[in-house]
């Protein structure tokens, strides 16, 4: 009798916010993503002659539920199969199944995934392998549904023009048979750039919260943190990010220019653009105080807009940091003089 045995090799994913919380081996995971892209037709079936079926929805489930599913598996063949797992789309993940299957024999791929580590619409898949010249994708799905769900991001971005109203809203579901109670708190700088109003849309169960931009924030971008206080022990502070950008009538966008780790025969190319919104702005000079900058510009019909293109020239530079600025004169009363800060780092092969 063919014996039992666990196998979960090492998980890999598709997802970024996994990708961001795990590291795997870098040649390992191409491997393995390149087997899932040349499995045959067979594997996108809802079926082959080893495996009636292949997928499977849960449908709704509360994160942190440990599912499970048995596919059965048949050996219609007159060779003995040894089914090898190959590798999982993520961590959590387990499968059960036999060393080898004597031909016309059956037996059960048991598949076990918990999921703490996803929420949403969520897909796990398992690389089976069958044969030299069979292989095949068991795919299970699921809404996975977080004890507290922040819709529609668990972020904020929100940007406006220091006269204009600008608002987003947070909407805070519970999704637990125990009532939540929430409040809101914002640190002094945060306090200074935004508002947040609370409002209750059923009790313990459903709230909005309204994060407005201050008329007079500090102008240009900024991470702030809003934070929500909750009664549950488990997620007393939910930290939620505030991405905010507050917009003079004449504003850079990106605020900066930013090569980035610039290696030998990479691009070295940037673009921000100048723009004011209401009216027509001329550009009188564009200086820098990095020599070796290159500097293209162009603008729209409407004068309103100028496209600033950023390139090293010559390549006839050192080693090391770039730090420097961007200086522009406008024909504007108020904007007159516009700088742009300039960072990077050069990484040229040596010669």
């Amino acid at each position: 009798m063919p014996i039992a045995f666990d196998q979960h090799p090492s998980p890999f994913t598709f997802s970024k916010n996994i990708m961001s919380h795990h590291r795997y081996s870098t040649v390992s995971l191409i491997w393995i993503v390149l087997i899932f892209l040349r499995l045959p037709a067979a594997a996108a079936q809802t079926s082959n002659a080893y495996l009636p079926e292949v997928s499977f929805d849960f449908g709704s489930v509360r994160q942190g539920e440990v599912v499970e599913h048995r596919f059965a598996f048949r050996n219609p063949t007159t060779l003995t199969v040894k089914p090898h797992i190959v590798g999982l789309s993520h961590p959590g993940m387990r499968v059960k199944a036999v060393q080898e299957i004597a031909p016309g024999a059956e037996a059960s791929v048991v598949v076990t995934w918990d999921t703490r580590s996803v929420h949403g619409d969520a897909t796990a898949k398992v690389l089976l392998w069958l044969t030299e010249s069979q292989s095949i994708s068991l795919t299970l799905s699921a809404r996975v549904v977080p004890p507290i769900d922040i819709l529609p991001y668990s972020a904020v971005f929100i940007s406006g023009f220091r006269d204009e109203r600008a608002v987003r809203t947070l909407e805070i579901v519970n999704n637990e048979d125990v009532p939540l109670n929430i409040a809101i708190v914002t640190g002094t700088e945060a306090a200074s750039v935004f508002s947040a109003n609370l409002r209750t849309v059923e009790p313990g169960r459903h709230y909005l919260i309204d994060v407005e931009l201050k008329s007079d924030a500090p102008a240009g971008k900024s991470q702030q943190v809003l934070e929500i206080l909750t009664d549950d022990p488990r997620f007393p502070i939910i930290r939620t990010p505030v991405n905010a950008f507050v917009k003079e009538e004449v504003y850079v966008n990106p605020e900066s220019v930013e090569f980035g780790s610039i290696a030998e025969g990479a691009p070295s190319q940037e673009t921000f653009f100048l723009k004011k919104r209401h009216g027509r702005i001329e550009i009188l000079s564009i200086e820098s105080d990095l020599p070796y900058l290159k500097i293209m510009h162009s603008q729209d019909d409407a004068g309103s807009s100028h496209q600033l293109i950023v390139d090293l020239q010559g390549r006839a530079v050192t080693n090391g940091p770039i730090v420097g600025h961007i200086y522009i004169k406008t024909d504007d009363p108020v904007f007159s003089e516009i700088t742009v800060p300039v960072q990077g780092e050069l990484n040229l092969s040596r010669r």
